[in-house]
Order: C-alpha cells, then structure tokens, then sequence
C-alpha cells in the first residue's frame, strides 16, 4: 500500500475542479465562481490493488465527495462547481472512473485517522462505517452529528479509556461503543454554558452513560431514545447524593443537575432504554436521575426536569455488603430535585442485591405506571419506595421481594394521591408487604396481599430494626381517605399479625375483602 499527498494549487480563473493525475503525483484545483477555494481538509491518498481513493470534506462549500481512480492514473476528471453547491453528481468527463458522492455535509470514516480528521475539521455529519478501534477518548465539537452506518457499528475504545465526550448540540445515533465497564462510554464536556440539545439514538454500550451539570455548564436538554446499557460497574463513584439517613450509589445511566443556581435546569425526554440483562445486571444503580439537592424544587434551583420516561428491562445490583445500613442503590432512582410528568416502566424493573431498591421516588412524578413485574432478589430490597410526591401511581403487575427485610412498598414521608396495585407478595422475616406513614389519598391493592417470613432485621431510613412481616403496616402519621384490599391478606409467619394500625394513623375507610 502506497500513500500520496495532494498538491494544492490555487487559481481564480474560470470555475469547476480539476483532478490531475500521473504516475508521480496528484494534482487538485478547486474553484468556486469567482474564487478560489484554500480552505480544504488533509488529503491522503492510499492506493490498493486497483484503485487510488480520496476522501476529502471542502468545509467552504459543506459537501462530501470521495473519488475512486484508476491506479495506473493518467486521466483528467472535470466536474462543475455547481455540482459541489449542490451535493448531487455534476457534468463530467471521465476514462474508467467511479465517482461517489455522499450525502450533504456527511463525511464516511472507516478507521482512526480519517474519524479524527473529521472532528478536527468539524464536519457536520461523521459517519462510521465499519468498527473503529480508538486508543484514546475522543470529543465531538459543537453541532456535530457521529452516526454508525448501520445500528451495529462499534467504536471500541482502549482498555481504561473513556469514550465520547460531548459538547453542545450533538448527536449521537446508530452506534455500540464499547469501552471497559468502569468507564464511561458517553459524557459531557462541563466547559461550556450550555450543553444545548444532546441526542442519543440506537446507541448500546458497555461502559456507563454520564451527563452532568457542573462546573460551566448550567443548563441542556437530553433526549434518549432506544438506549441499552448492556454492562457498566460505577461502584467506584463515590460522589453520592445523601437523604434520609442513607447515600445512593450512581447509575450505569446517570443524569445528575449538581448546579446550585436558579438558573440552572437540565430537561430530560427518555424514549425505550434497557439495562443491564438477567445474566448480568449493571453493577450499581441502574437509572439514576437528580437535581442539586432536598430543597431544589421547593426553591427551585438545581433542578432536572422530564416530560417522559419510558423504561424496557433494568437489571442492577449495588453489590453492598449485608448490615451497611448507610448506602442503597435503586433498579430506577429518582433522586431530589427531580420533576417526572410521565413515568412508565414497560419492561420488568429487578434488583439482585442487599439495599437494593426496585423503583425509589424521592423527586415529583404526575403518573406512574409499572406495566411490568418488580423484583427483587437481597436483604432490606424493597420493591416500591416513596418518599417524594406521586400524583397516580399504578403497578399493573406483581410486586414480589425475595429477602429478609425487603418490603413490597414503603411511604414513609411524602405524598401520594391514588396508588394502585396489582398484588404484593414478600418471602423473608421481616418484609411487610405495605407499610405507610404519610399522606395517600386512596390506596388500593387488586389481588391481594401474601408475607412468608416471621421477625427480621430490615433497613428503615437508615437504621436497620427488627419488624414482623405483617401484611398491612398503617403507622401513626399515615393520612387516608381509603385503603381497599381486594384478595385479602394472607400472612404465613408464625405470630405475625395480618393487619397493624397504630394509635394515631388516620384513615377514612379501610376495606379488605377476599
């Protein structure tokens, strides 16, 4: 293989370009009406067994073109200039040459180089088009678009490197970037104001996805659609929001507003993501969202914002060991400062560790819907938990926990208008099926509600006590206009009450029925 370098010749006569060819070397002229073009990228030449190919981006006229010719040389390619305006084939006179024009604005890399020419270049659209292997992180300039050609093509980073790094305004689509799991696959630059309108479509990774507001950058929008973490371990991350007597672990996905400043919103639409897999589930929490801290949306600052979330499988596990009682990870974590319109897990939700949550609300969500079953298999993991604000909440499956300790749902503080359930099922001393001590509105159970387990130690806020798995727990501060529990309530342990209501706990209306 034989690399040539071009020759740049400038000229203002006439218009069009001129290839020309010999056995030597390769000569380019370049006119627009009028004036001469100098402003063009690097051209390497590499010639093979027939053919001699040029891929070049003249940034001056935003057009792509790539040229094939023959490698015995010897002809003259004329093409208008008009041809280049426009981004379509032109006039030409040719001898055995293959002409191949790529879209408008978009320049097709297939190894390191030719991709890192593109972004030094900042073209607006980079195209991949078979696997890439990339020694070092690369960051996408401002307003540019990287594609795979296909939605299985994969840019494979060296071991222990970071990925990509975004900047503002980009997009990234139809790509599987693949760095080591402690890693981060995707992340943002914080040396700007603005992460403007950040894309990510058809993307898969190994390696985690982070995006922050910290540093410079105050504010953004993040839209994901068709997302799958398929493995990431951030148990390494010990920056860690903190709350209730306990500090959440990061996710593979992480969206966190660390912005203090009542100027600073980050707005989030997530359309289909999947993490981590049954066989291997992410290592940490799975979806991790939050704003600056307790008293961001009551004050309004710092917050992170979502018209939607739209959730397929999440698997995860925090790996905590059993009796820490200060450290829990979430399946899906809605951390402070978190407003959510719409929230629905279409996917099953499940965690496999101790502490480790199955859906955790600690932000405001106006509907939340669980299609799907949530599980959790580990000590003190509770499958629903609010300590925030639910307008409606719906699980339209099972609940089930496997675990000393691990409740099926828990409000301890907060507020819940409707919350309705399927069933709740709980295997292990100490897991009550629904426990409650604050304000919900109207709280129905569909198919009943079954504990198997005795006494036991279980993580409340922080502080691990001993509890017996009583079916219905409703503690003093509970506020309610009605429970209805349809299928009864079926305990299995020995000296377990069915139902507890402490002195205090005001409820309207409360109903079981087989």
């Amino acid at each position: 293989m034989k690399e040539y370098q071009a020759t740049m010749v400038s000229a203002c006569s006439s218009h069009g370009c001129f290839l020309y060819a010999n056995k030597d070397k390769l000569r380019l002229l370049y006119f627009c009406i009028g004036e001469a073009l100098t402003d063009v990228a690097v051209y390497t030449y590499v010639s093979n067994d027939r053919y001699l190919e040029e891929i070049i981006y003249v940034e001056a006229l935003s057009c792509i073109s790539i040229y094939r010719l023959p490698a015995s040389f010897g002809e003259l390619v004329a093409i208008q200039g008009a041809a280049f305006r426009s981004g379509v084939k032109g006039n030409r006179n040719e001898m055995n040459i293959k002409n191949v024009w790529a879209k408008r604005g978009t320049l097709k890399v297939s190894n390191q180089s030719e991709l890192l020419i593109g972004l030094k270049k900042k073209v607006p659209v980079i195209e991949i088009t078979q696997t890439l292997k990339v020694n070092n992180t690369i960051t996408i300039p401002e307003k540019v678009t990287l594609k795979g050609a296909t939605t299985d093509t994969r840019i494979i980073f060296e071991a222990g490197m970071d990925g990509i790094e975004v900047t503002n305004n980009n997009t990234l689509s139809d790509l599987c970037i693949e760095v080591s799991p402690k890693n981060r696959a995707i992340f943002n630059s914080y040396n700007q104001k603005s992460m403007g309108n950040l894309k990510i479509k058809n993307v898969k990774t190994i390696g985690s996805v982070q995006i922050l507001a910290k540093s410079k950058i105050q504010n953004g929008h993040i839209e994901m659609i068709n997302l799958h973490i398929i493995e990431a371990d951030v148990l390494n991350r010990m920056e860690r929001p903190e709350g209730f007597g306990v500090s959440v672990i990061q996710g593979a996905l992480t969206i966190w507003n660390q912005q203090q400043s009542k100027d600073s919103v980050l707005s989030v639409s997530i359309n289909g993501i999947q993490i981590g897999g049954k066989d291997k589930p992410v290592l940490g929490s799975g979806i991790f969202l939050s704003g600056y801290g307790p008293n961001a949306l009551p004050n309004h600052n710092g917050i992170l914002t979502a018209d939607v979330i739209d959730t397929d499988e999440i698997h995860s596990t925090g790996k905590i060991r059993l009796g820490i009682s200060d450290v829990i990870s979430g399946g899906l974590f809605i951390v402070h400062g978190v407003k959510v319109k719409n929230m629905t897990n279409r996917g099953t939700v499940t965690t496999y560790g101790v502490n480790d949550m199955v859906l955790d609300n600690w932000g405001e969500v106006s509907q939340w819907i669980a299609k799907k079953s949530i599980t959790s298999h580990g000590a003190s993991g509770i499958g629903f938990v609010n300590f925030g604000k639910i307008s409606v909440l719906t699980i339209q499956s099972t609940i089930e926990t496997f675990g000393q300790g691990a409740r099926g749902f828990n409000a301890y503080t907060g507020d819940i208008g409707t919350a309705c359930f399927k069933k709740v099922i709980t295997h292990g001393d100490g897991a009550i099926g629904i426990q409650t001590s604050t304000r919900i509105d109207r709280l129905i159970v569909n198919d009943g509600i079954f504990t198997y387990g005795n006494i036991g130690d279980s993580l409340v806020e922080g502080i691990i006590k001993k509890i017996p798995a009583q079916g219905l727990s409703i503690l003093k501060g509970t506020k309610a206009n009605s429970f209805e529990i349809h299928g009864g309530i079926h305990v299995k342990g020995k000296d377990v009450d069915i139902l507890n209501i402490e002195n205090n706990a005001a409820i309207k209306s409360l109903m079981v029925k087989e």
